[in-house]
């Protein structure tokens, strides 16, 4: 998983001479947005600073400001932050004395070509990324946006462009800057397209799955764009589904449910002592199958989940009964670090192991497979542990006796029923998983948060691409 923090149209070096002799302050404001962005970079200890665009207000700032983003950008750097630099229209590289042409930024990736010739290639910490983005020039930059289409090689491919997306909200009162549709943006493919020119918030996304964002302007400059600022935090993760999309599911499923009382907390975000392996050939790019939930409005509680799990049972001795379908990291977890909880809970299922044949490979499990020291921990523990295997689960028939209790669920039976009838209409999951393509799945998880701050629980919202 990368993580990077995205901003753009942050238009240092602004003039406002109206202003008369306020203008200082005025100014000194823009880079004290500067600095909460990147002291946001560091106390969230992302990969990659992005800014997509109009970083200057002018394509020859002064000295001074060019001398405060460089000192700020080598801040990244020294903590192993790099900072990607894509020029806009305010600090275009037309000029050619452009600040991106006269000055270096040690450190940063600036993508000043008029074209994609090649994406630039980076590594973090082992994951391939390759990144997209053109300084527009005329006529240098006609095919700029058809060279923005992925490349075939494996790894995390990311867009930075400064444009306008045609058909949304300041489309009709702002410069139709480098103009683009949604559907152009889609074809190339990419896993999340940083964007800039917009000074407004706003996902791009369809579906169900986010492409694209504008962070909007992290200090309003016009009148009008006073209010709450924001930047874009986002974690792309390949292989799997993220620890973040996890705990969104649980909460868009309860609201969907009509239970948002229940309390959800995030868990571990991978086995003890191994790398997370991911089943979306099976559940789907969300993890959820073909589900399409709305952006859950409720957040996840500020506590990790094992201690909640142990607060709950601790509390009600004897009268809990736990429930785990998936792998047993936080079982394991919660075993260790608090050993009555074997001897305080009711009971204890679990969907896992089988008794014949597995799934992963031919003699195990997925959930037992993905973490099984967990497993082992678990299963020694002392307790009763009631198995649902695979060899059981293959057994059980959703037929009319079963759709009939999901009636009286409400929406959420008429949900699965729907889903059940889907699955029956459809081929097997054996000979589905044969024609489906082999693809690299990729989720991308945006967090809208304010410069000021690093809430590690902002809103979410989270999509997949393929």
């Amino acid at each position: 998983m990368i993580k990077l923090l995205h901003t753009a149209d942050l238009h240092l070096g602004a003039r406002f001479p109206s202003l008369g002799e306020r203008e200082g302050a005025r100014q000194a404001a823009f880079f004290k947005t500067f600095e909460h962005l990147l002291t946001t970079a560091i106390k969230c200890e992302v990969d990659l600073m992005v800014i997509a665009g109009d970083l200057f207000d002018r394509p020859r700032p002064d000295a001074s400001v060019v001398g405060q983003v460089q000192a700020g950008l080598q801040r990244l750097a020294e903590r192993g932050i790099t900072p990607v630099l894509l020029p806009g229209t305010h600090d275009s590289v037309v000029p050619g004395d452009s600040v991106y042409r006269r000055s270096e930024f040690p450190g940063a990736i600036v993508l000043d070509r008029p074209t994609v010739e090649e994406p630039v290639r980076i590594t973090i910490r082992g994951e391939d990324v390759f990144l997209y983005g053109f300084a527009y020039r005329s006529f240098l930059s006609e095919r700029g946006l058809d060279s923005m289409v992925r490349r075939p090689e494996d790894g995390i491919h990311i867009g930075l462009l400064h444009g306008s997306q045609q058909g949304r909200h300041e489309w009709d009162c702002r410069k139709k800057d480098l103009p683009f549709t949604l559907a152009e943006l889609k074809s190339w493919g990419l896993d999340y397209v940083a964007l800039g020119h917009y000074h407004q918030f706003e996902l791009l996304q369809e579906g169900g799955r986010i492409y694209a964002c504008y962070p909007g302007a992290p200090e309003g400059k016009r009148f009008g764009e006073n209010g709450p600022r924001y930047c874009a935090m986002v974690n792309v993760s390949s292989g799997n589904v993220s620890l973040e999309q996890a705990t969104a599911n649980a909460l868009a499923v309860l609201e969907f449910a009509g239970r948002p009382d229940v309390p959800v907390a995030a868990g571990s975000p991978r086995p003890l002592l191994r790398a997370f392996s991911g089943a979306r050939l099976v559940h789907g790019e969300s993890g959820l199958g073909a589900a399409s939930l709305p952006a859950p409005r409720g957040r996840p509680r500020d506590v990790h989940a094992v201690d909640l799990l142990i607060e709950t049972v601790s509390a009600s001795p004897g009268q809990i009964t736990l429930v785990a379908t998936g792998p047993l990291t936080n079982i394991a977890l919660a075993v260790c670090r608090y050993p009555q909880l074997v001897s305080q809970v009711a009971d204890f299922v679990i969907m896992g192991g089988s008794a014949t044949r597995g799934n992963v490979p031919p003699a195990a499990e997925f959930n037992i497979a993905c973490a099984p020291e967990a497993a082992a921990i678990v299963f020694s523990a002392g307790w009763g542990v009631s198995m649902a295997g695979l060899n059981v689960t293959r057994q059980a028939r959703a037929g009319r006796a079963v759709q009939e209790r999901m009636a009286g669920l409400g929406r959420l039976g008429a949900a699965l029923d729907r889903a059940v009838m889907s699955h029956i209409a459809s081929a097997t999951i054996g000979s589905l998983l044969q024609r489906m393509p082999r693809q690299r799945m990729v989720t991308t998880v945006v967090r809208k948060l304010t410069p000021e701050r690093s809430d590690p629980n902002p809103p979410i919202w989270s999509a997949q691409s393929q």
